[in-house]
């Protein structure tokens, strides 16, 4: 049977974005498909790496993740390797406990305020043909840095290892559910 696929951006909007045509048997069993869709922010709407920075820190601490900043260069290989071994959660599933902030040269111009946060922070922009990545947890505290040679052997087992080694803790849902009904009783209030 064929079937084409489509998906809505979100609940409120009418537009949609085509994903493509499959052909289903019964009883059949795929691989995991990923589609990433969603809308891009115009350029009017830019905003700051200074804001974006704080906004993602935010989101970092309300849901228990790390920031993985990523320098690259426009470079499409660049783009390749760091879409495959910093944000690919089926290549490495603990990339999925980051928030992933990938920085080319198109993001950060010259002479810019984004770009004097960046150097503030101690962030650089790499050379061709490599890219650097920073763990930060989610009070903005430095854990790590790597610069990678994108087309080094090791490369994808270096950006691995790094992904790997600054993984937060794992968060234990019955114990905060436990912990959120004792601070409750203790104050006196319902749950």
């Amino acid at each position: 049977m064929k079937v084409n696929l489509y998906a809505r951006v979100n609940s409120s909007s009418r537009d949609t974005e085509y994903l493509g045509e499959v052909y289903l048997e019964p009883g059949e069993s795929r691989p995991l498909a990923i589609n990433r869709i969603g809308i891009s922010k115009s350029p009017s709407t830019k905003v700051s790496l200074l804001e974006r920075f704080e906004n993602t820190l935010r989101d970092c601490r309300l849901m228990g993740f790390y920031m993985m900043v990523i320098t690259c260069t426009d470079e499409p290989s660049s783009k390749a390797f760091i879409d495959r071994f910093f944000k690919d959660y089926v290549e490495n599933k603990e990339v999925s406990t980051y928030i992933q902030v990938v920085l080319s040269e198109a993001d950060i111009q010259p002479a810019s305020e984004d770009t004097a946060f960046a150097e503030k922070l101690g962030w650089k922009m790499p050379d061709h043909g490599k890219a650097f990545a920073y763990a930060i947890d989610g009070n903005g505290k430095d854990l790590g840095v790597i610069e990678i040679d994108l087309k080094a052997k090791d490369g994808a087992e270096l950006a691995t290892a790094f992904v790997n080694a600054h993984v937060p803790d794992k968060l234990d849902a019955e114990q905060k559910w436990d912990d959120a009904f004792e601070a409750a009783r203790l104050s006196n209030k319902r749950v």
